[in-house]
C-alpha cells in the first residue's frame, strides 16, 4: 500500500510537470494513471481510503478537465478509449477529504470539489507555523490557512504567519485546544496577526473568559468575516460582536445567560442568517432551566424580575 501511494504521488508530480511544458504527454500519463488506478473510487488510498485534496491532486485535475474539454481532441479519445472498458469512468467517481480547517472533514467528489479547497503544506513561512500546528497555502492563490486542530495551546500565539497580500484570506483554526483568551491584547504589540484574520475559529476550546476578555479580541478583529465560538464556556457575550462585519457567526453550545441577553436575542431576530445555527441558540435562566434564546420572553420577564428584587434589597 505504501509503495502504491509514492508511486502515484510521483505519477501526479510528474503530470503537474508535463501538463506545464507538453500537455499531450500529460494526457499519456493521465492515462497511464487512470489505466492503473481505476479502482481507487472504492477506497484504496490513505486518510481513511480517500485521496487528500492536495496541490498534487489539484494539478492532476486539471490534465483530467483538458482531456474533459477537449473531447473533439481524436489523439486525446484514443489515449483514454481503454477507461471505458469498465463500469464507471475512474475520473468521476474519485473523491477528495479537505484538510481539516473548520469543522469536519467532507468527502468530495475531486472534479467538482472547489478549487480554493485544494491547499498544500507550506514549511517555508515567516514567522514560521505555531508550534503543534499545521500551515497550509492555497492551490489557486494567496490565501493562508494556520490549521490548530487539537493543538496544546493554552493561548492564541503571538505571532502567526499572514498571507502576502492585503486582500488574501488568513484562516486561522484552533478548534478542540485548550485556548483561553484572558491574555488577548493586540495594543500592546502583539497579536497584529488578529487584525488581518478573515476566519477565525475558537469553537471547543472550554473558554470561559469574562466578556471584558472578549470584548478585548473584538476590538482586534479589524477584517473578520468569520468567526466560530461555540462548544465552550462562555456566558456573557459583548454587543461590540454587533459591530463587526460578519457573515458567518456561531456560537451555540455556550453557556449563555439569558439575563442581559435581550441584544443578542434581537440580533438574531433581524440577522438569523448570519447565525449559522440561529435555532440552537440555548441560554440559562435564573431557575436553572434552559430557554431557545430567540423565543425567551419568559425568560427575559423572570430577568426582569430579578433586577426589581435586587434594586429592592439594595435600597431597603
Amino acid at each position: 500500500m505504501c509503495c502504491r501511494q509514492q508511486f502515484t504521488y510521483s505519477i501526479l508530480l510528474i503530470i503537474s510537470i508535463h501538463f506545464i511544458i507538453f500537455r499531450i504527454e500529460s494526457l499519456k500519463l493521465a492515462a497511464f494513471i487512470s489505466f492503473f488506478m481505476f479502482d481507487i473510487g472504492d477506497g484504496m488510498y490513505r486518510r481513511g481510503g480517500l485521496l487528500t485534496c492536495d496541490c498534487a491532486l489539484y494539478n492532476f485535475r486539471q490534465v483530467v478537465r483538458y482531456k474533459k474539454g477537449n473531447a473533439k481532441n481524436i489523439l486525446a479519445d484514443t489515449i483514454f478509449k481503454h477507461v471505458s472498458i469498465y463500469s464507471y469512468s475512474p475520473f468521476e467517481s474519485w473523491q477528495c477529504i479537505p484538510e481539516r480547517i473548520t469543522g469536519q472533514p467532507v468527502q468530495n467528489m475531486f472534479l467538482t470539489l472547489n478549487d480554493e479547497s485544494f491547499i498544500c503544506t507550506n514549511d517555508s513561512l515567516t514567522p514560521p507555523c505555531p508550534q503543534d500546528c499545521k500551515c497550509f497555502s492555497s492551490a489557486v492563490n494567496n490565501n493562508l490557512f494556520v490549521d490548530c486542530y487539537r493543538s496544546k495551546l493554552t493561548e492564541l500565539p503571538g505571532e502567526v504567519p499572514e498571507p502576502p497580500n492585503k486582500g488574501d484570506k488568513l484562516i486561522v483554526s484552533f478548534e478542540g485546544s485548550q485556548i483561553d483568551l484572558n491574555n488577548v491584547n493586540c495594543h500592546n504589540g502583539n497579536y497584529g496577526w488578529l487584525r488581518n484574520v478573515t476566519t477565525l475559529n475558537l469553537s471547543n476550546n472550554s473558554i470561559t473568559a469574562s466578556s471584558m476578555a472578549i470584548e478585548r479580541l473584538v476590538m482586534c478583529l479589524d477584517s473578520i468575516r468569520e468567526l466560530y465560538i461555540g462548544s465552550n464556556q462562555i456566558q456573557v457575550l459583548p454587543s461590540s460582536l454587533q459591530s463587526l462585519n460578519l457573515s458567518v457567526i456561531s456560537v451555540k453550545g455556550n453557556r449563555l445567560l439569558c439575563c442581559g441577553a435581550g441584544w443578542i436575542r434581537n440580533w438574531l431576530r433581524n440577522n438569523g442568517s448570519t447565525f449559522i445555527d440561529a435555532a440552537d441558540i440555548r441560554c440559562l435562566d435564573g431557575g436553572g432551566g434552559e430557554c431557545t434564546l430567540i423565543e425567551y420572553n419568559h425568560c427575559m420577564m423572570e430577568c426582569v424580575h430579578l433586577i426589581q428584587i435586587s434594586s429592592y434589597l439594595c435600597s431597603s
